[in-house]
């Protein structure tokens, strides 16, 4: 029992932290966006470009309405 639990304890230790895949999630994302906006000039990579941003604005609108909410009194 504690060699099962010794091993699944490595295991985690192992693992990368969330906080670490979301940072390298948000700099590949970054990169992707910066592409994206270099190329929106470029015809077959406009349409791309205006879905991903309309996402990125909905995305933004959220959290700054997530935000509001979380700070009105209740």
């Amino acid at each position: 029992m504690i060699l099962k639990k010794t091993r699944r304890n490595s295991g985690l230790r192992q693992m990368e932290s969330a906080s670490s895949v979301r940072r390298s999630l948000e700099r590949s994302l970054r990169s992707y966006l910066n592409m994206l906006t270099a190329l929106k000039e470029v015809p077959d990579w406009q349409d791309a470009y205006a879905e991903i941003n309309e996402l990125v604005k909905a995305a933004k609108n959220s959290a700054v309405a997530r935000k509001k909410n979380n700070e009105e009194p209740e």
